[in-house]
């Protein structure tokens, strides 16, 4: 290659323009901060070192595989068996996954004739294989402009798409909550790449495949159907009938498969773990800041078999604060046009609404990061002041901040909460992107 042939790739994919830039800075917030926490705090599990770890093909855990193929164990050595009954809350084993969401795992095992020790490679190769996509739809996100006809077109020269691609593929691979839900063997890599080709196809204007992914998303967690009420109130009728019937016909055949009486005692379960929640610290949400601020269970020690005991404050609290948080992503807006934006809101409320939002849940957030640094660049025109908010919420969201910590025996555990501080942050930006006055696309 000639030298100036070479000068010239390289200027092609330079960090020069004010996207690459802003993607450089998050990029180093991801690895130099996450080193520095690592080496300098006594952090071991940082972002560079999940990074590294994913790289290399070091899984850890089986936390959703494991109680899900049990489950499945159980249904089929008992036939008409109350599985919730026994293995929730006799056995104590903490499955707390609806019975659709174990229809793709009983059929492929059935077909396959895998045991459960030969499956946990696959469903974790098939969890790594989501990470790597979640990185391509987010370039995709962040380098799409929606019109207002929802038809999407390239908001920057395509020359530097290679470019973008590669700084966006590395950010999510040191996006904390996304690399720990693949280092524990986290079904919600699934749900995140669901949420981000959710939010694509709603970009692309494609309403009925938005809403077939988003009820995928419900057989998996049923709460999310609350996005459906969303759908439903701004008369998005193709996208509400498709997630309904997808969802519907999930259920059916679990309930043809598993019967009618496990899907009662389901609601059960639900309604066991919303009145307790979970304070250890890695739960995220005004549950968990709650019982943590309460001393209400175990803070930093996790307990794979009980739940803190109930605690009528951290009920009241973590239920007012659910509505207000649904209140404000379902009624906010509902006059106007949905856009890509809006649904961001909706799903990142259903998240944060949640009694229990554990730390990997927020992985959601990187596809809507992408969004919300496109719209502020193209829409804000690159407002220092929408930056630095956005720069903040990603820090606070993508880092592990472990140190904190060391506040858990006292008042200023709430310093633990900062990733629901950071998502918090987010949401209010989502919601500003949408109300602030626009300025053209250049």
């Amino acid at each position: 290659m000639s030298r100036a042939a070479l000068l010239a790739l390289i200027d092609r994919f330079s960090c020069r323009s004010p996207r690459n830039i802003l993607l450089v800075v998050f990029l180093v917030n991801s690895l130099a901060i996450g080193w520095f926490i690592q080496f300098a705090l006594g952090e071991p599990v940082s972002t560079p070192a999940l990074a590294l770890a994913f790289l290399r093909l070091q899984q850890a855990g089986t936390d959703s595989w494991e109680p899900m193929l049990m489950a499945i164990e159980y249904l089929r050595q008992h036939e008409g068996m109350q599985l919730y009954r026994k293995l929730f809350f006799e056995d104590q084993v903490k499955f707390q996954y609806p019975l659709t969401s174990l229809l793709p795992l009983d059929v492929f095992q059935q077909i396959s004739g895998f045991s459960r020790e030969r499956l946990y490679p696959l469903l974790n190769a098939s969890s790594w294989v989501s990470v790597l996509l979640m990185g391509v739809v987010s370039w995709l996100l962040f380098s799409l402009r929606p019109l207002p006809d929802r038809t999407p077109e390239w908001g920057h020269g395509r020359g530097a798409s290679i470019g973008f691609l590669l700084l966006i593929m590395a950010i999510t691979l040191t996006f904390y909550p996304l690399s720990k839900a693949w280092m524990l063997g986290q079904i919600q890599t699934w749900i995140t790449l669901l949420v981000a080709l959710t939010l694509l196809a709603w970009m692309y204007g494609k309403p009925v495949v938005a809403g077939v992914l988003l009820g995928l998303c419900c057989a998996i967690k049923p709460q999310w159907a609350v996005i459906l009420v969303w759908g439903l109130l701004r008369r998005e009728w193709s996208f509400v009938i498709a997630g309904t019937v997808t969802f519907a016909l999930l259920a059916l055949w679990a309930v043809l498969l598993y019967g009618l009486q496990n899907f009662f005692d389901y609601v059960a379960v639900l309604s066991y773990i919303g009145q307790r929640g979970e304070a250890f610290f890695q739960n995220q949400s005004i549950n968990g800041l709650m019982n943590r601020l309460l001393f209400n269970g175990s803070n930093f020690k996790w307990s794979a078999h009980t739940f803190p005991p109930f605690n009528p404050v951290v009920y009241a609290t973590t239920l007012v604060s659910s509505i207000a948080i649904l209140g404000a992503t379902l009624l906010l807006r509902r006059k106007e046009k949905a856009n890509v934006l809006d649904l961001g809101f909706v799903v990142l409320g259903v998240s944060m609404a949640s009694p229990i939002a554990w730390e990997h849940h927020y992985a959601i957030l990187l596809p809507i990061y992408a969004l919300m640094l496109t719209a502020v660049i193209d829409e804000r025109g690159g407002d220092g002041r929408w930056l630095l908010a956005l720069g903040v919420s990603f820090f606070l969201v993508s880092q592990n901040l472990g140190f904190l910590n060391y506040f858990r025996d006292s008042l200023l555990n709430v310093f633990q909460s900062y990733r629901l501080l950071g998502a918090f942050i987010a949401l209010y930006l989502l919601y500003r992107l949408n109300a602030a006055p626009r300025q053209p696309p250049a």
